[in-house]
Formats: structure tokens, sequence, C-alpha cells
């Protein structure tokens, strides 16, 4: 089992690649989304790159403003950092 710090570091890597996934995903640039949160695209920029943690809140509703399911963007998230040990967790 992997220790926490390490767990909490992939869980964060995967989440700001998952934030780039799906801002691509519904075609929107890191300034259109930006502004859509009161936030400059450097602060984008900063999450996609893991340099900004996102809120669980803030994700959903990123996902919302997409017009994506943030249950199947979460799941999809915890299925790349778990893999098939996910599925049986779920």
């Amino acid at each position: 089992m992997d220790s926490v710090p390490g767990t909490l570091a992939a869980l964060r890597a995967e989440i700001a690649t998952s934030v780039r996934m799906i801002r691509k995903k519904g075609g929107m640039s890191q300034a259109a989304l930006g502004a859509i949160f009161g936030w400059s695209q450097s602060t984008i920029a900063e999450i996609e790159s893991g340099r900004r943690r996102l809120e669980l809140a803030e994700f959903i509703v990123m996902a919302q403003v997409l017009k994506l399911s943030a249950c199947e963007e979460l799941s999809s998230l915890l299925a790349r950092l778990y893999g098939d040990d996910f599925k049986t967790h779920s």
C-alpha cells in the first residue's frame, strides 16, 4: 500500500491532469474557463500544473460549466489512479 503523502501527491497530480482533460473536452480555453470563475488564465494554468489545489466543489462546478458529468469525471479520475482496485471499492 502507498504511503498517505504518496497517495495524496498522486491524487493531486491526477486531479490536475483531469482538469486539463475536462477543459479540453469541453472545448474551452484556460482564459475562458478562468473568466467564468473570476480567475485569471494563469490560475487555471496553476491548477492544471498542480501548483494550485482545486477544491472538490470547484471541480464539480467546473464539470457542470463544461456540460460534463462530475460523477463520470470523478469516476474516471479514480479509475486512472487506482485501476482495477477502484472497481472493487466502488
